[in-house]
């Protein structure tokens, strides 16, 4: 098509990009959150892994897709060349995963089945209250300019058990 249509822009999304030995095979978002590893940090250890409720690499590789699609356009305005822009879940998946992957390079500790939690910040996740469930961003109290009001003192405090030095022994005091 390039070589007929020089500056037509064109987009192209697959399950495992446009090269390599799994170029040819069908892409789904519940297989691709399985095999990229999206799914070794979902769920808890009760519940094992789990998929995202949405299907956030299908969304997550066409808005790839659209960015590059309109990165393309930018550039065909100066120079009046279009090009194939290609995006995939696999790399979306990956991408997602990059600041636990660098958590892993820096401490060597694979995080494991997450939940709502983060092995980087606590607290941080779903907390069950006497009322109902609340999540806790670690710094809300900062970016709140004070704790929010659903939230009780005991629970963004300090827990008196596990280890107070790290977000683990701190989600451990907070359970």
């Amino acid at each position: 098509m390039h070589a007929r249509f020089p500056a037509l822009i064109y987009g192209s999304i697959s399950g495992y990009g446009d090269v390599g030995p799994d170029a040819a095979k069908g892409g789904f978002d519940l297989i691709l959150q399985a095999e990229s590893g999206v799914m070794s940090v979902t769920g808890t250890p009760g519940s094992g892994p789990v998929k995202v409720g949405a299907p956030v690499l299908d969304v997550g590789a066409g808005l790839s897709c659209a960015l590059g699609l309109l990165g393309a356009f930018i550039e065909r305005q100066r120079t009046g060349v279009g090009r194939l822009v290609s995006s995939s879940l696999l790399e979306f998946a990956l991408a997602s995963l990059g600041p636990l992957a660098a958590s892993v390079m820096a401490s060597g500790a694979v995080p494991g089945l997450l939940g709502t939690h983060s092995p980087m910040f606590a607290p941080y996740g779903g907390f069950r209250t006497a009322d109902g469930w609340i999540v806790l961003p670690a710094r809300a109290r900062r970016r709140c300019g004070g704790a929010p009001a659903t939230c009780s003192a005991a629970v963004i405090s300090r827990p008196t058990r596990g280890s107070p030095t790290t977000p683990a022994g701190w989600r451990t005091g907070m359970s």
